[in-house]
């Protein structure tokens, strides 16, 4: 009997590890950008883009990390001197929906405000989604890039580790002259 009940444990405790496991999965989503400001009447909107992005493979097919995709846009605007603009992004798993979603979106600041917006449309060249590594929060910004960025990190650290701080080379050198 008491060997039953531990395998009952055991068993339920396995079960109920992989259904909170969450699996990601990577595959192509497309995602168009929309930022605007309460203090001014400038909408920026970006082009749908077609970026490998990593959603979970289960029912809901969330974007991972998603909010990461909305900093990148902000990051943006805040690197070209413009602060405090709400950025969002919006998602589809097929390109029939995202255009349905962008023409909703760019009705909404243009024919339905009849002019109360001034919308901009950001080209690819000018703003790129760059695809966010699962439970990272990071940025992959190419695998080469990647690796280059890698190495020479790596290097960096092999580099500190060989050449001595300079707070320690100058107390040498006052201890020896004294």
């Amino acid at each position: 009997m008491r060997h039953i009940k531990y395998l009952l444990i055991l068993s339920l405790l396995l079960i109920s590890s992989t259904l909170s496991a969450k699996d990601n999965k990577q595959q192509t989503v497309y995602m168009f950008g929309l930022s605007a400001s309460f203090n001014d009447s400038i909408v920026y909107i970006t082009e749908i883009q077609e970026v490998r992005a990593y959603v979970e493979d289960d029912r809901t097919h969330f974007l991972v990390n998603r909010d990461d995709y909305s900093y990148q846009l902000k990051n943006f605007f805040e690197n070209r001197g413009q602060l405090y603009r709400t950025c969002i992004t919006v998602y589809a798993d097929n390109q029939r929906d995202i255009q349905k979603k962008y023409d909703k979106m760019v009705s909404k600041y243009t024919t339905k405000t009849k002019g109360k917006f001034d919308v901009i449309y950001l080209k690819a060249d000018e703003f790129r989604y760059r695809t966010v590594a699962p439970d990272e929060g990071s940025v992959i910004i190419d695998s080469e890039e990647a690796e280059r960025n890698a190495q020479a990190d790596k290097d960096k650290k092999q580099e500190s580790l060989l050449t001595p701080p300079e707070t320690e080379n100058k107390s040498e050198e006052q201890a020896t002259e004294e």
